[in-house]
């Protein structure tokens, strides 16, 4: 057992971890509520990597008592300023209450005289929810497959043209000896693009990212 697994068994936390195709590791998670926020780190186009649990901190609170924190997440966006982001991953309920909102103020006044970068509560106001969050669960496990060895998007072009179901799509697929799971490897690696707001059925419609 490793030092975030013992610390998820000693305070009660179900310690989870998924595999991060953008990092190309596994990524180790305190709680349901983190796996929803790093699903939607992998299918968010503006973040590039990020890392959980990055680093702690050593604050004073209001009583000049030392307390140490721990960041959640760091993000890597592609913004060519500020492209760095800590994360505090926090349900609204949660984030509202008095303690957290103290919290939150010593961090960013920590930060401020430190390192300067910018420090986020995410709640899940801030990621997907709903049937977006069911289909990101849905498909992400297809983004093992690397669609782009099977084709290339120019030949999905000459194929498909630009817009298409998703039945069309694994009919074209399979007459080219390609199983179905592949079809679903594009749709995962937002190679080709649906509404996932709604469910996912055979007459989605699709179009060339």
């Amino acid at each position: 057992m490793n030092g975030k697994q013992l610390a998820g068994y000693q305070w009660g936390n179900a310690t989870r971890y998924i595999y991060s195709h953008k990092n190309g590791q596994h990524v180790w998670l305190n709680g349901g509520f983190e796996v929803q926020v790093a699903l939607s780190f992998e299918f968010d186009d503006n973040i590039q990597r990020y890392k959980s649990q990055p680093v702690s901190i050593a604050y004073r609170n209001k009583n000049e008592r030392l307390c140490r924190y721990t960041f959640d997440f760091l993000t890597e966006s592609f913004a060519r300023r500020k492209p760095f982001n800590f994360h505090e991953a926090k349900q609204q309920r949660f984030a509202e209450k008095p303690k957290a909102l103290e919290l939150f103020r010593n961090v960013r006044n920590h930060l401020s005289k430190t390192v300067k970068i910018p420090f986020i509560v995410t709640t899940e106001n801030d990621i997907a929810q709903g049937q977006l969050l069911t289909n990101y669960k849905r498909i992400y496990h297809y983004k093992r497959i690397p669609a782009l060895s099977y084709a290339s998007k120019s030949q999905l072009s000459k194929w498909m043209g630009k817009t298409f179901n998703l039945n069309d799509f694994r009919d074209c697929l399979r007459s080219k000896n390609f199983a179905e799971p592949i079809s679903f490897s594009f749709l995962a690696h937002q190679l080709v693009r649906g509404d996932l707001s709604e469910p996912i059925c055979d007459e989605m419609l699709l179009e060339l990212a």
